[in-house]
C-alpha cells in the first residue's frame, strides 16, 4: 500500500494539493449565490472522493495481484534457495541495480502504479516489454542477490555424495556448476522446473554444532555413493559429520535413502552405510539418482519420530540401474 505514495500522479497532488482547494472555490464563486461556500466543500468532497476511489482501486488490484502471485508459487512448489548461504527463505526482490528490496506490489502489478526503486528510482519494468525486469531475487539472511527468473521460478530439492570424487562424477554425467556457498562445496543443476543441489557431505568441516534451521543440509532428501569410490572410514567419518550438523548425532540411523551405483558394495562399507542410514538402495546409477528416470521426490523432513526402525533383511537385490531416490519401495532398496 505505501508504494501507492511513489505513484507520480499521487506524488504530483502531494505537491499540488492547494490546486484542487482554490479551483472548487473559484467555480463555486463564478457560479454566484450564497451558497459559496457549500458549493466550494461539496465540489472539494466529490474530488477526494475520486481521488479516495482511484487509489482503493489500485490497492485492491496490487493486493490481489500479490496474493495471486503467491499462491501461483504455492501451487507450483517454487522456494528459494540462496545460492550464496544455502539457507531456505521468503520470496524477497530488490532492484538489480542498487540491491534495495523492492515491494511486492511494484512487481505483482508489472509497474502499471509504481514503477521505480525506492531508492535509485531506476526503472523496475522498461517500457514496451513488462519481461525485461531489472530486479533480482534477495536473500533475507544474506542479502545477496540472483537471478529472480530462476530462483523464484523453481522448486528446489537437495541431494548429498559422502566423498568428494562422487560429486565431480555426478556433473559428468548431469552437467551442472560446482561452486561454494556458505563454506560447502556444491553442484547445482538447473532442470527447468526444478533446481536441484548436490551437497559434497565428504569435505563438511569437523564440527560439533548443528547447522541453523532453513538450512539446506537439514533437507538432504537422499545420498549417493559411487560403486567403486568406496573407503569404509571415510564414508563413516563423513556420515557421522554430517549427521552432527543436522543434529542427529545421537539419534540412531538416519532416516534417508543412500544410493548405491553398483549392485554391491565391499562389506565393510556395506555394513557402514546399512547402520548409518534407514535405506540402502543398490544398483541406483549416477543419471537415476539425479532423477531422469523419475519424477523428483518429496522432500525427507529430519525428525527423529521418522526414522524407520531397524530391519534385518540387508541382501542387495540384483544389479541394473535403479529409478530415482525416492520414487517407491520398488526402486531396489531395502528397509
Amino acid at each position: 500500500m505505501l508504494a501507492l505514495f511513489r505513484n507520480p500522479l499521487l506524488r504530483l497532488l502531494g505537491r499540488l494539493w492547494w490546486l484542487p482547494l482554490v479551483l472548487a472555490v473559484l467555480v463555486a464563486g463564478s457560479l454566484g449565490g450564497a451558497h459559496v461556500f457549500e458549493r466550494a466543500i461539496l465540489m472539494l468532497a466529490v474530488f477526494l472522493a475520486a481521488v479516495a476511489g482511484m487509489v482503493g482501486s489500485a490497492w485492491a488490484h496490487g493486493t490481489i495481484a500479490v496474493w495471486c502471485e503467491r499462491l501461483r508459487h504455492r501451487q507450483s512448489g517454487h522456494r528459494f534457495l540462496c545460492p550464496h548461504c544455502l539457507l531456505f527463505g521468503p520470496v524477497r526482490i530488490a532492484c538489480a541495480r542498487c540491491e534495495h528490496t523492492v515491494e511486492e506490489f511494484a512487481v505483482a502489478t508489472r509497474g502499471v502504479y509504481v514503477n521505480d526503486c525506492p531508492s535509485c528510482h531506476e526503472p523496475l519494468f522498461v517500457e514496451g516489454s513488462a519481461e525485461q525486469r531489472n530486479v533480482v531475487a534477495q536473500c533475507s539472511s544474506c542479502k545477496a542477490v540472483a537471478p529472480r527468473e530462476i530462483h523464484h521460478e523453481r522448486s528446489v530439492r537437495v541431494l548429498g555424495v559422502l566423498a568428494s570424487a562422487d560429486l565431480d562424477a555426478l556433473q559428468g554425467w548431469g552437467g551442472g556448476t560446482v561452486a561454494d556457498a556458505g563454506g560447502y562445496r556444491c553442484l547445482c543443476r538447473d532442470g527447468g522446473a526444478c533446481l536441484t543441489y548436490i551437497l559434497d557431505l565428504g569435505s563438511l568441516p569437523n564440527v560439533r554444532y548443528a547447522v541453523v534451521q532453513g538450512h539446506a543440509l537439514r533437507e538432504v532428501s537422499a545420498v549417493w555413493v559411487r560403486h567403486g569410490a568406496a573407503d569404509a572410514l571415510a564414508l563413516g567419518q563423513a556420515a557421522d559429520r554430517f549427521a552432527r550438523q543436522v543434529g542427529m548425532a545421537e539419534s540412531g540411523r538416519l532416516p534417508l535413502p543412500v544410493c548405491v551405483g553398483g549392485a554391491a558394495l565391499d562389506p565393510a562399507a556395506r555394513n557402514l552405510l546399512e547402520a548409518r542410514f534407514a535405506t540402502v538402495r543398490y544398483g541406483v546409477g549416477g543419471a537415476a539418482f539425479l532423477g531422469r528416470a523419475g519424477p523428483i521426490e518429496a522432500r525427507a523432513r529430519m525428525e527423529v519420530a521418522s526414522i524407520v526402525a531397524p530391519a534385518t533383511d540387508r541382501e542387495p537385490p540384483p544389479g541394473g540401474e535403479g529409478r530415482a531416490p525416492g520414487c517407491s519401495p520398488a526402486s531396489g532398496g531395502r528397509r
